[in-house]
């Protein structure tokens, strides 16, 4: 078998040198020989290139099915069932969209892979994708289930793709075809949670939390958190935080990640590894008390920022100079009048 493989790497080296690269059609894929060509926006093929057979859009009730593809060289055609996979994500925690989901390994103790059509991704979904010196590609999901490698299996000549543990006998024999997609654009710095809404879905950018306004931990479910300021309102999922964030707190710093929506809310996913070296969590100690966050709602809706409340949450007046003295909130903030 290793014969076989590495005369394969062979001939796919020498095919690759005769063919001129302005040959090579918009529609097709060229052999993967270096995972750091990868970005997000790319567009992969997985595809056993002995059989001519690639992971198709036919999605079983436990894996995926195959389908021919014609490969020249180091060059494939897909066909119009094959599954066309565009790359999210980034080096060591891709994400595998397949279009209505991504691809994941869904099970310890069965060979399962399945789609996960909620499209917000979770930790089960991310994988790393590694390359042999034969280009053999290793795709290995990154999840809690332990058959989380992704392989072409002949089947008893009925090919599938599945998820298999790493000491099964059914080996990588797989390569990755792929082409240059849409590079996800990159807006920069931003500074609050409602420019960051107003971005496009797919657009990256480093957030930046000012201590003022503050940003506080409103929810907190599972691998989620809803963070909210007086712009705006953003569910950030996946972020390891430490402390583990909980509702109340207030939220500095920065961190860098990616715009997407789900049912009309603006979804942060971190592009990187995130903890209290980047994000800065306080104690609600010189925050507003909970029973005032109704009052900094109706304040965002209005934009009234000269509109006075007591820390009871009662509302004052408008005119300064009519205020009697004490402690009062305006805009969100504190203030002081002597």
């Amino acid at each position: 078998m290793a014969l076989n493989r590495h005369f394969l790497s062979f001939c796919l080296a020498i095919s690759a040198l005769l063919l001129p690269a302005a040959s090579v059609a918009q529609d097709t894929f060229r052999l993967l020989t270096n995972t750091n060509d990868l970005q997000a926006g790319d567009e992969i093929v997985i595809a056993n290139t002995e059989a001519g057979l690639a992971l198709s859009t036919q999605q079983n009730s436990n894996n995926r099915g195959t389908t021919s593809v014609t490969i020249h060289g180091n060059v494939l055609t897909p066909s119009t069932a094959t599954q066309i996979i565009r790359l999210d994500g980034e080096p060591g925690a891709w994400l595998l969209n397949v279009g209505n989901g991504y691809l994941y390994a869904a099970s310890s103790s069965s060979n399962w892979l399945r789609t996960d059509t909620v499209n917000v991704p979770n930790d089960e979904d991310r994988c790393t994708i590694a390359l042999d010196a034969d280009n053999i590609s290793m795709i290995t999901f990154t999840g809690t289930h332990t058959r989380n490698c992704l392989r072409y299996n002949p089947n008893n000549n009925k090919p599938i793709f599945s998820c298999y543990g790493s000491s099964s006998s059914i080996k990588d024999n797989q390569q990755i075809y792929w082409r240059q997609g849409s590079r996800k654009p990159d807006a920069g710095r931003v500074t609050s949670l409602s420019a960051f809404s107003a971005l496009e879905d797919g657009t990256t950018c480093q957030l930046y939390l000012a201590d003022q306004p503050q940003v506080r931990v409103v929810a907190v479910a599972n691998d989620t958190v809803m963070l909210s300021d007086n712009t705006g309102l953003v569910r950030f999922v996946g972020v390891k935080t430490d402390p583990t964030m909980k509702v109340d707190q207030h939220v500095a710093g920065y961190i860098s990640g990616e715009k997407q929506s789900n049912k009309g809310i603006s979804l942060f996913i971190p592009t990187s590894k995130t903890n209290s070296a980047y994000l800065i969590i306080a104690a609600p100690v010189t925050e507003l008390p909970t029973g005032l966050r109704k009052v900094m709602d109706e304040e965002r809706s209005t934009a009234a920022e000269n509109r006075f409340y007591s820390l009871n949450g009662k509302f004052a007046g408008s005119n300064v100079d009519n205020l009697p003295k004490g402690v009062y909130v305006r805009g969100g903030k504190k203030i002081i009048i002597k």
